[in-house]
């Protein structure tokens, strides 16, 4: 059997394992049978752009809670863990060997792996994100579209499909792309969807954002700026997490279990395939 689509999932803050996505990608199989498709057809893989990071926040962790206890130790460690990869991420961009390049070789060493899946076909892709990975994926898409405008040499894009041309279906959760916009006169989303994309897909595509209100690591995207009321579909308010967490910060961890969010990717891609 061949697949039909691909998904990309691009984690968000924290320290992630390979297996991260294992339970997300089973309830959204058994979402996907619910409206008679075969999930089969469709091949899912996430990246895992915390390795790139990882040891050195962790290293930060150990020298600076090395000696006298500190207090509140499971929330500095979510802070360093926060801040970490924004400050690492956005504070090298420009170098070869920085985090930023590493990130987005992360990222691209898994659609190209995605892609060898689909059989190196041009197949629809959907994206799927949440936390500050939809900040990473909107950097990674933005310097894609940005090379080809500009007729430059792109090394990380081979073929229409890690040119992200055939990107159908974007779905942000809890985004944090709102923190990373200031400064930037006049503020430009992705294009969405891409030009170079069918047309019987084109009608199809859908960018939907995901947000909680008590998320404070969640924003809202249309109204940031007159791009992004263009290319994004629609934000979607959602009461995420469960009783511990739906009504606080902490909501910001529980999209991936959320049926909303779940049932409207699925009856997406139920509509794609």
């Amino acid at each position: 059997m061949s697949f039909k689509l691909g998904v990309l999932i691009v984690h968000g803050i924290g320290n992630q394992n390979p297996a991260y996505a294992n339970d997300f990608i089973k309830d959204l199989q058994e979402k996907i049978r619910l409206f008679d498709k075969n999930p089969d057809f469709v091949k899912m893989m996430p990246t895992t752009w915390a390795t790139e990071v990882q040891p050195d926040e962790e290293e930060l962790w150990r020298n600076v809670s090395h000696g006298e206890p500190l207090n509140f130790g499971k929330l500095r460690k979510f802070l360093i863990s926060y801040v970490g990869d924004a400050v690492a991420y956005g504070g090298t961009p420009n170098k070869s060997n920085g985090v930023y390049q590493k990130i987005q070789k992360n990222i691209h060493e898994t659609i190209e792996k995605l892609y060898i899946d689909l059989g190196k076909q041009d197949k629809p892709l959907i994206v799927i994100s949440h936390s500050f990975g939809t900040q990473i994926i909107s950097d990674y898409i933005w310097d894609r579209q940005k090379a080809h405008k500009e007729n430059n040499l792109d090394l990380l894009a081979d073929n229409e499909f890690e040119r992200m041309n055939t990107l159908s279906g974007l779905f942000t959760f809890g985004s944090s792309i709102p923190l990373f916009t200031i400064g930037y006169h006049p503020l430009e989303a992705i294009e969405f969807p891409p030009k170079a994309l069918p047309e019987d897909l084109k009608n199809k595509a859908r960018w939907y954002n995901f947000y909680d209100v008590d998320d404070v690591l969640g924003y809202p995207l249309k109204n940031l700026s007159e791009s992004y009321q263009q290319n994004v579909t629609d934000d979607v308010e959602v009461n995420v997490g469960n009783w511990l967490q739906s009504w606080n910060p902490l909501c910001h961890f529980g999209y991936w279990k959320d049926d909303d969010c779940l049932n409207s990717i699925a009856e997406f891609i139920a509509g794609v395939i």
